[in-house]
């Protein structure tokens, strides 16, 4: 049996057992070369637009808002992400990984799931479909974590940062980083 490996950025990776010889069969017959990749990846709109500022809204005593500094600056999502991906010493932000931890700890558990469509793929010879669900199913990983905190293990936020927000969702103020997660195959 064939290991599958998953690699992130740099030199980990992440070893899972999946039976793929009939696949590498097929991909050399045709002689092609797959990879899926999930992350903020640019072919989404979301992942072209810049970030603009919210401003906080700051209450006085009788609770009466105006607007006060904003919160954030001009900045794409590829740059958030990267600020909370390994977190941020200058901006005082702990690492919160949406990417790799998700997919390093839930994929294999995610893949599982549609064993049956990678069966019915690999008998078909679509090798191309299987990256693609593999893509797919990273999404639906990755947004599993965006909804459970990092599956429970991002550290919350600050009481300083809930009263600025207005919320206490970790890496949700305008959901637009949440929304920019795509996958392609290459």
């Amino acid at each position: 049996m064939t290991e599958l490996k998953l690699m992130r950025n740099g030199d980990s990776t992440l070893d899972l057992k999946i039976n793929v010889d009939r696949l590498l069969l097929i991909q050399k017959a045709m002689d092609v070369r797959f990879r899926a990749q999930v992350g903020v990846l640019g072919t989404s709109p979301h992942n072209r637009s810049v970030i603009k500022p919210r401003m906080a809204t700051e209450r006085n005593a009788k609770g009466i808002g105006r607007p006060s500094k904003a919160l954030g600056a001009n900045k794409t999502n590829a740059e958030i992400g990267a600020e909370h991906e390994f977190g941020s010493i200058s901006r005082h932000l702990p690492k919160r990984s949406f990417l790799w931890m998700p997919l390093s700890f839930y994929l294999f558990e995610f893949v599982q799931k549609k064993a049956t469509v990678f069966n019915r793929l690999i008998k078909e010879g679509d090798v191309l479909g299987c990256y693609k669900i593999l893509g797919i199913v990273g999404e639906n990983v990755v947004q599993e974590g965006f909804k459970t905190g990092g599956f429970f293990n991002w550290q919350p936020l600050s009481p300083v940062t809930i009263a600025k927000k207005g919320s206490d969702k970790i890496l949700i103020d305008t959901a637009q980083l949440r929304k920019s997660i795509t996958s392609r195959v290459v």
